[in-house]
């Protein structure tokens, strides 16, 4: 390109770099055909200023001269900005768009999010943030969380969480500053001003106060009551997390009932199949992923449009599935292999499942539980016949079997506790079990025919009956409802659901 002769080239001074680059070639990019094609300041003295990135402004050229150019994790945001702002071929943003979604895993939200704006091509603010508020609990127990910057620690930690308690806040701050104290304690009190003290419980309280780097730190009982007095009060984020109930109406239409933890029923949409819906792992702010039915169903969910799509958990582009590999990475140090499964603890029951922990995922495969998940774990999870159910609450696991027997299993997935579901002619098939995640002390059985739920107290050790409550501001859509087809809890977002909650229960 530099041989040319100057009337021939035009000359592009990018931050600290020149470029002298043929009329002819430049001429492809319509950015560059227009400001050629008039009479122009540029034109006439064949020397542009430009202010973009050099990494990507470089593949720009690099793609005009040979015809391909080299996408990276590290410039591809800013090569899709670039590519709109000069309005090349579509087939370019494409490319770049696909790669980010192959390729994204956590470890790259240093490089990403500086890159990110709010109308960013390849993913925007909305989405990215959306993404780390769902997901916060498994992030913040990797690896990845060690070894981000102070900026995208304080960023993340200021978003509306999706979390059971501010401590589990506070403990991925110490986790991070235990990943190197020595040059991280400085930024302690910065941090847990991030904490939202005020929707502390006196329990977690108690618990964050024998803290022994806390205290160290001068960070003790007068401060957490100063901070608890002065800090961020408007929204609770320990308060994101719902029991979902969906039925059949009619065709492919359904109810969704949004419940509460005193299973009030807080709203009721109707809800009709959308199969063009997209399936992007990062989506809008009025989207939710509702996983049900031990972790082998799941269904996506338009609130604004009242629409939905079923998520086929079984094909390798599944979002769900493309989601843990963005945590935990899309080449683990070993392949997903029979050694990954628990042989020492069996518990008995055929086919697999996943379950989503508050801060991991477990599959389950032919009565063995996974050690860890990594590369090629898909494979283990399928559709096929399977005769047991399972849920998670605090540490412990719950499965029940085809005889109905419900089995408490401890952190290491040792039983400790049985108890059997009588007094029901019900199958196994007929039957949903769920929980909530954390801070509760019921397991629930659902009838999908009859739809009788059931709960299990693990304190009083007793089954009693459970009967929703239907407050003034909700639509009772019991009335034409057929089948029950998912009882689950999930973490539903302020933003997606905030707009059709009851005023006085939000």
């Amino acid at each position: 390109m530099d041989s040319l002769k100057t009337d021939d080239q035009l000359t592009i001074n990018n931050r600290r770099k020149e470029y002298k680059i043929s009329k002819k070639l430049i001429r492809k990019v319509p950015y560059f055909e227009k400001m050629l094609s008039h009479d122009l300041k540029e034109s006439k003295e064949n020397k542009v200023e430009l202010d973009f990135d050099e990494q990507a402004l470089k593949e720009i050229f690099h793609c005009l001269e040979f015809g391909y150019m080299f996408i990276e994790m590290e410039s591809v945001m800013n090569l899709c900005n670039m590519i709109d702002y000069f309005g090349m071929d579509n087939d370019l943003m494409d490319e770049c768009v696909d790669y980010f979604h192959d390729n994204f895993t956590i470890e790259h939200l240093p490089v990403v999010m500086p890159q990110v704006t709010a109308t960013s091509k390849c993913i925007n603010s909305e989405a990215l943030n959306g993404f780390i508020c769902r997901h916060f609990l498994k992030i913040s127990n990797t690896t990845a969380w060690l070894h981000y910057p102070i900026e995208i620690v304080e960023y993340i930690l200021n978003l509306n969480l999706m979390i059971h308690s501010e401590k589990q806040v506070f403990d991925a701050i110490f986790r991070w500053i235990n990943g190197d104290s020595r040059s991280r304690m400085r930024f302690l009190r910065k941090l847990l001003n991030l904490v939202r003290w005020y929707h502390l419980e006196d329990l977690d309280l108690s618990e964050i106060k024998k803290n022994k780097f806390f205290n160290r730190a001068g960070s003790g009982p007068v401060f957490w009551l100063h901070w608890k007095r002065n800090c961020h009060r408007a929204f609770n984020r320990a308060k994101q997390n719902y029991f979902i109930m969906i039925e059949h109406v009619s065709g492919t239409n359904l109810h969704v009932k949004v419940i509460d933890s005193n299973f009030i029923v807080l709203f009721v949409r109707k809800v009709e199949l959308d199969k063009s819906m997209p399936l992007h792992v990062f989506h809008n702010k009025h989207v939710s992923d509702i996983i049900f039915d031990s972790g082998r169903r799941g269904i996506r969910i338009d609130w604004s449009l009242s629409k939905y799509r079923w998520l086929d958990l079984s094909t390798f582009k599944c979002p769900h599935l493309e989601t843990i590999k963005c945590i935990y990475g899309r080449s683990g140090e070993k392949n997903c292999s029979s050694d990954n499964l628990n042989k020492d603890l069996y518990l008995g029951a055929l086919g697999s499942a996943l379950l989503e922990t508050t801060e991991k995922f477990i599959l389950i495969y032919d009565g063995y539980f996974s050690r860890s998940l990594s590369e090629g774990f898909e494979k283990y999870f399928h559709k096929d016949f399977h005769d047991f159910h399972v849920t998670f609450l605090d540490d412990h696991i719950y499965v029940l079997n085809r005889l109905l027997v419900l089995t408490r299993y401890d952190t290491n997935y040792c039983p400790i506790e049985w108890t059997r579901f009588e007094n029901t002619r019900a199958k196994l098939a007929d039957l949903l079990l769920t929980s909530s995640q954390a801070n509760d002390n019921r397991v629930f059985l659902a009838n999908k025919i009859t739809k009788d739920i059931h709960c299990y107290n693990i304190k009083s050790k007793k089954w009693s009956s459970i009967h929703l409550k239907i407050n003034n501001g909700s639509i009772d859509c019991r009335t034409g409802s057929n089948e029950l087809l998912a009882f689950t809890s999930a973490f539903l977002s302020i933003d997606a659901i905030g707009p059709y909650m009851n005023p006085e229960l939000s």
